[in-house]
């Protein structure tokens, strides 16, 4: 399934299991954009995302998970071992560039 269709299908499943409608999200977005995600024409922007789940009362990375979980066909839990373990890995990378920053001498 393509991202825009997955995305698509979890912001009404949500928007709906929220009981919201899409009049609900004019603090952030208007109906007619709503209505456009819904409907796969666009996707929002990071900045977007965190608007729309603000409303939705759900992170922003919940809703990427779903997403994937849906555009993949593979569970949530799937997808969360798999980010964990990539998160591990960049994470200790990360932390031992930051160490070999500190110890560089300033020139």
């Amino acid at each position: 399934m393509e991202l825009k269709s997955a995305f698509a299908n979890v912001l009404r499943r949500v928007r709906t299991l929220r009981r919201l409608t899409q009049e609900d999200f004019s603090i952030s977005s208007s109906r007619t954009n709503i209505s456009l995600l819904e409907r796969a024409k666009t996707i929002p922007t990071l900045e977007k995302l965190e608007d729309l789940c603000s409303v939705l009362s759900v992170h922003p990375i919940t809703m990427l998970a779903l997403c994937y979980s849906v555009k993949e066909d593979v569970s949530v839990e799937t997808l969360i071992r798999q980010l964990l373990a990539e998160t591990e890995e960049l994470e200790a990378a990360v932390d031992a560039c930051a160490f070999i920053d500190t110890r560089k001498d300033p020139q």
